[in-house]
Protein backbone atom coordinates (compact mmCIF):
# COMPACT_ATOMS: atom_id res chain seq x y z
CA UNK A 1 0.00 0.00 0.00
CA UNK A 2 1.20 3.39 -1.03
CA UNK A 3 1.68 6.37 1.69
CA UNK A 4 -1.46 7.81 -0.43
CA UNK A 5 -3.75 5.21 -0.24
CA UNK A 6 -2.54 4.54 3.23
CA UNK A 7 -3.24 8.23 4.17
CA UNK A 8 -6.89 8.07 2.47
CA UNK A 9 -7.44 4.54 4.43
CA UNK A 10 -6.75 6.04 7.91
CA UNK A 11 -9.08 9.18 6.62
CA UNK A 12 -11.92 6.89 5.69
CA UNK A 13 -11.89 4.92 9.10
CA UNK A 14 -11.44 8.13 11.51
CA UNK A 15 -14.95 8.86 13.14
CA UNK A 16 -16.16 12.12 14.80
CA UNK A 17 -13.46 14.18 12.93
CA UNK A 18 -14.56 16.13 9.97
CA UNK A 19 -10.78 16.06 8.19
CA UNK A 20 -7.65 14.75 8.71
CA UNK A 21 -6.66 18.74 10.44
CA UNK A 22 -9.02 18.06 13.16
CA UNK A 23 -8.16 14.55 13.90
CA UNK A 24 -4.84 15.61 14.39
CA UNK A 25 -5.84 18.33 16.73
CA UNK A 26 -7.97 15.70 18.96
CA UNK A 27 -6.53 15.68 22.45
CA UNK A 28 -4.18 17.78 22.03
CA UNK A 29 -3.73 20.01 24.98
CA UNK A 30 -4.07 23.88 23.79
CA UNK A 31 -3.65 26.61 26.09
CA UNK A 32 -7.36 28.75 25.39
CA UNK A 33 -5.22 32.25 25.93
CA UNK A 34 -2.18 31.92 23.93
CA UNK A 35 -2.39 28.06 22.05
CA UNK A 36 0.65 27.05 23.14
CA UNK A 37 0.80 23.10 24.75
CA UNK A 38 -0.18 22.31 27.86
CA UNK A 39 2.14 20.09 29.38
CA UNK A 40 2.71 17.89 32.68
CA UNK A 41 3.47 20.79 34.48
CA UNK A 42 3.53 21.18 38.94
CA UNK A 43 0.37 21.39 40.25
CA UNK A 44 2.31 23.61 43.01
CA UNK A 45 1.76 27.22 41.28
CA UNK A 46 -0.41 30.12 42.30
CA UNK A 47 -3.67 28.53 40.26
CA UNK A 48 -5.09 27.84 43.81
CA UNK A 49 -6.33 24.68 45.43
CA UNK A 50 -9.56 22.49 43.40
CA UNK A 51 -9.34 24.96 40.38
CA UNK A 52 -8.75 21.66 38.05
CA UNK A 53 -10.36 23.25 34.76
CA UNK A 54 -8.08 26.05 34.81
CA UNK A 55 -4.72 24.07 35.06
CA UNK A 56 -6.75 21.79 32.19
CA UNK A 57 -7.31 24.55 30.08
CA UNK A 58 -4.18 27.23 30.67
CA UNK A 59 -0.71 26.49 30.33
CA UNK A 60 1.61 27.37 33.04
CA UNK A 61 2.58 30.80 31.84
CA UNK A 62 -0.39 32.13 31.50
CA UNK A 63 -1.93 30.70 34.58
CA UNK A 64 1.09 32.47 36.30
CA UNK A 65 0.17 35.75 34.73
CA UNK A 66 -3.80 35.89 36.49
CA UNK A 67 -3.00 38.44 39.67
CA UNK A 68 -5.13 37.27 42.03
CA UNK A 69 -6.47 39.08 44.91
CA UNK A 70 -4.97 37.63 47.74
CA UNK A 71 -5.30 40.68 49.88
CA UNK A 72 -7.85 42.62 50.73
CA UNK A 73 -7.18 46.23 51.83
CA UNK A 74 -10.66 47.85 51.38
CA UNK A 75 -12.93 45.23 53.47
CA UNK A 76 -16.19 47.07 51.60
CA UNK A 77 -15.32 46.51 47.88
CA UNK A 78 -12.27 44.19 48.09
CA UNK A 79 -9.82 46.50 46.55
CA UNK A 80 -6.21 45.34 47.21
CA UNK A 81 -5.25 48.70 47.92
CA UNK A 82 -6.63 52.06 49.54
CA UNK A 83 -10.01 52.86 48.12
CA UNK A 84 -10.95 56.50 47.38
CA UNK A 85 -13.85 55.41 45.98
CA UNK A 86 -15.67 54.04 49.01
CA UNK A 87 -13.96 56.95 50.91
CA UNK A 88 -16.24 58.87 49.10
CA UNK A 89 -19.33 56.65 49.06
CA UNK A 90 -19.71 55.08 52.53
CA UNK A 91 -23.46 54.18 53.14
CA UNK A 92 -24.10 52.18 50.11
CA UNK A 93 -26.73 49.86 49.20
CA UNK A 94 -24.61 46.32 48.82
CA UNK A 95 -23.21 44.72 52.06
CA UNK A 96 -19.91 44.10 50.24
CA UNK A 97 -18.06 43.31 46.86
CA UNK A 98 -15.47 40.53 46.29
CA UNK A 99 -13.22 40.42 43.23
CA UNK A 100 -10.98 37.15 41.81
CA UNK A 101 -8.31 39.14 40.58
CA UNK A 102 -6.84 43.13 39.77
CA UNK A 103 -7.90 44.22 36.59
CA UNK A 104 -4.48 44.78 34.97
CA UNK A 105 -3.68 44.66 31.15
CA UNK A 106 -3.18 40.93 30.53
CA UNK A 107 -6.62 40.11 32.42
CA UNK A 108 -8.36 43.46 30.44
CA UNK A 109 -7.03 41.68 26.90
CA UNK A 110 -8.77 38.10 28.00
CA UNK A 111 -11.59 39.61 28.62
CA UNK A 112 -11.64 41.61 25.43
CA UNK A 113 -10.83 38.18 23.75
CA UNK A 114 -14.00 37.03 25.35
CA UNK A 115 -16.35 39.71 25.32
CA UNK A 116 -15.35 41.02 21.55
CA UNK A 117 -13.16 39.21 19.79
CA UNK A 118 -15.22 35.66 19.71
CA UNK A 119 -13.78 33.55 22.04
CA UNK A 120 -16.61 32.73 23.90
CA UNK A 121 -14.47 28.89 25.02
CA UNK A 122 -12.88 30.93 27.31
CA UNK A 123 -15.83 31.62 29.37
CA UNK A 124 -15.66 28.72 31.63
CA UNK A 125 -12.00 29.32 32.57
CA UNK A 126 -12.56 33.32 33.55
CA UNK A 127 -15.79 31.85 35.32
CA UNK A 128 -13.67 29.46 37.54
CA UNK A 129 -11.48 31.95 38.42
CA UNK A 130 -14.61 33.29 40.63
CA UNK A 131 -15.03 30.06 42.79
CA UNK A 132 -12.15 30.61 45.45
CA UNK A 133 -13.58 34.13 45.83
CA UNK A 134 -17.61 32.63 45.67
CA UNK A 135 -16.14 30.12 48.86
CA UNK A 136 -14.54 33.20 50.90
CA UNK A 137 -17.76 35.85 50.01
CA UNK A 138 -20.01 32.94 51.39
CA UNK A 139 -18.39 32.62 54.36
CA UNK A 140 -19.21 36.24 54.69
CA UNK A 141 -22.53 35.77 54.16
CA UNK A 142 -22.88 33.45 56.64
CA UNK A 143 -23.10 30.22 54.44
CA UNK A 144 -26.35 31.08 52.59
CA UNK A 145 -27.72 32.72 49.52
CA UNK A 146 -31.22 33.04 48.84
CA UNK A 147 -31.05 34.09 45.02
CA UNK A 148 -27.65 34.69 42.58
CA UNK A 149 -28.56 36.88 40.08
CA UNK A 150 -26.38 39.11 37.48
CA UNK A 151 -26.22 42.71 35.84
CA UNK A 152 -28.28 42.80 32.54
CA UNK A 153 -27.44 44.40 29.39
CA UNK A 154 -29.50 46.20 27.33
CA UNK A 155 -31.26 44.84 24.35
CA UNK A 156 -28.92 46.39 21.56
CA UNK A 157 -26.25 45.40 23.65
CA UNK A 158 -26.91 41.51 23.73
CA UNK A 159 -27.29 42.11 19.80
CA UNK A 160 -24.23 43.30 19.33
CA UNK A 161 -22.10 40.79 21.61
CA UNK A 162 -24.48 37.86 21.29
CA UNK A 163 -24.38 36.85 25.27
CA UNK A 164 -24.41 38.47 28.37
CA UNK A 165 -20.78 37.52 30.33
CA UNK A 166 -22.07 38.07 33.89
CA UNK A 167 -25.05 35.63 33.11
CA UNK A 168 -22.85 33.55 31.64
CA UNK A 169 -20.81 33.59 34.54
CA UNK A 170 -23.47 33.67 37.12
CA UNK A 171 -24.62 30.62 35.30
CA UNK A 172 -21.65 28.89 35.73
CA UNK A 173 -21.01 29.60 39.54
CA UNK A 174 -24.68 28.79 40.06
CA UNK A 175 -23.98 25.08 38.61
CA UNK A 176 -21.05 24.07 40.31
CA UNK A 177 -22.58 25.14 43.81
CA UNK A 178 -26.26 24.49 43.46
CA UNK A 179 -27.48 28.13 43.92
CA UNK A 180 -30.80 28.99 42.52
CA UNK A 181 -29.94 31.87 39.25
CA UNK A 182 -33.06 34.38 38.74
CA UNK A 183 -33.42 36.90 36.91
CA UNK A 184 -34.25 39.80 39.08
CA UNK A 185 -33.39 42.74 37.21
CA UNK A 186 -33.90 45.05 34.22
CA UNK A 187 -32.44 47.79 32.10
CA UNK A 188 -34.61 50.65 32.17
CA UNK A 189 -32.60 52.52 29.17
CA UNK A 190 -29.72 51.80 27.19
CA UNK A 191 -26.32 53.34 27.28
CA UNK A 192 -22.90 53.73 25.87
CA UNK A 193 -20.29 51.74 27.54
CA UNK A 194 -19.16 52.15 31.03
CA UNK A 195 -15.61 51.99 30.00
CA UNK A 196 -15.46 54.97 28.00
CA UNK A 197 -16.20 56.74 30.71
CA UNK A 198 -15.21 58.95 33.79
CA UNK A 199 -15.96 58.43 37.45
CA UNK A 200 -18.52 61.14 37.19
CA UNK A 201 -20.51 59.79 33.95
CA UNK A 202 -20.21 56.77 35.61
CA UNK A 203 -22.12 57.82 38.84
CA UNK A 204 -24.66 60.21 37.16
CA UNK A 205 -25.78 57.21 34.32
CA UNK A 206 -26.19 54.41 36.48
CA UNK A 207 -28.70 56.37 38.36
CA UNK A 208 -32.19 54.62 37.66
CA UNK A 209 -30.53 52.18 35.43
CA UNK A 210 -31.91 49.07 36.78
CA UNK A 211 -35.26 48.47 37.82
CA UNK A 212 -36.47 45.27 40.10
CA UNK A 213 -37.61 42.48 37.08
CA UNK A 214 -41.54 41.47 39.27
CA UNK A 215 -41.72 38.62 37.03
CA UNK A 216 -38.53 37.29 38.34
CA UNK A 217 -38.96 38.09 41.99
CA UNK A 218 -42.56 36.15 42.20
CA UNK A 219 -40.62 33.61 40.47
CA UNK A 220 -38.16 33.43 43.80
CA UNK A 221 -40.85 33.49 45.66
CA UNK A 222 -43.03 30.60 44.01
CA UNK A 223 -40.12 28.56 43.84
CA UNK A 224 -37.69 29.00 47.04
CA UNK A 225 -38.50 29.61 50.50
CA UNK A 226 -37.67 33.72 51.87
CA UNK A 227 -36.62 34.81 55.45
CA UNK A 228 -38.13 37.17 56.30
CA UNK A 229 -38.37 39.45 59.48
CA UNK A 230 -34.79 39.95 61.07
CA UNK A 231 -33.34 36.97 58.46
CA UNK A 232 -33.26 39.41 55.61
CA UNK A 233 -32.76 37.45 52.13
CA UNK A 234 -29.42 37.21 50.78
CA UNK A 235 -28.80 37.74 47.29
CA UNK A 236 -25.50 37.26 45.11
CA UNK A 237 -25.01 39.85 42.14
CA UNK A 238 -22.45 38.72 39.54
CA UNK A 239 -20.77 41.00 37.30
CA UNK A 240 -17.48 40.92 35.43
CA UNK A 241 -15.86 44.15 36.82
CA UNK A 242 -16.04 46.36 39.66
CA UNK A 243 -14.62 50.19 39.02
CA UNK A 244 -16.15 52.69 40.80
CA UNK A 245 -19.24 50.72 42.37
CA UNK A 246 -21.32 52.61 40.44
CA UNK A 247 -23.14 49.61 38.82
CA UNK A 248 -23.40 47.29 42.10
CA UNK A 249 -24.81 49.88 43.76
CA UNK A 250 -27.63 51.12 41.09
CA UNK A 251 -28.35 47.42 41.02
CA UNK A 252 -28.35 46.47 44.63
CA UNK A 253 -30.76 49.59 45.53
CA UNK A 254 -32.89 48.20 42.94
CA UNK A 255 -32.97 44.26 44.31
CA UNK A 256 -33.82 46.14 47.63
CA UNK A 257 -36.66 47.21 45.91
CA UNK A 258 -37.38 43.97 44.59
CA UNK A 259 -37.22 41.93 48.16
CA UNK A 260 -39.93 44.76 49.10
CA UNK A 261 -42.57 43.51 46.53
CA UNK A 262 -42.26 40.45 48.54
CA UNK A 263 -42.76 41.94 52.01
CA UNK A 264 -38.69 41.31 52.96
CA UNK A 265 -35.60 43.10 53.05
CA UNK A 266 -32.68 42.18 50.86
CA UNK A 267 -28.92 41.79 51.69
CA UNK A 268 -27.03 42.36 48.65
CA UNK A 269 -23.14 41.02 48.06
CA UNK A 270 -21.37 41.33 45.04
CA UNK A 271 -19.08 38.91 43.08
CA UNK A 272 -17.33 40.28 40.53
CA UNK A 273 -14.47 38.75 38.18
CA UNK A 274 -12.01 41.71 38.05
CA UNK A 275 -11.83 44.74 40.44
CA UNK A 276 -9.78 47.35 38.60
Amino acid sequence: MSFVQWLAALKKSLTGAHNLADWLTVGADNCLVCNGMIRGESQHDRTGKGLLYLRQSLCHRCRESIPWINRVECPHCGRGMYCEDCKRQPNRHFRLNRSAVAYDAVMRDWLAMYKYRGLERLGPALAEMLCPVYERLTEAAGGRWDAMTYVPISDTRAEERGFNQSAAMAEYVSKRYGIPLHSLLKRTRHTEKMSFKTRTQRLRDAQGLFAPREAGFQELRANHPLHTGENAMNILLVDDIFTTGSTADACSKALQAGARLLDTEACIYVLTWARS
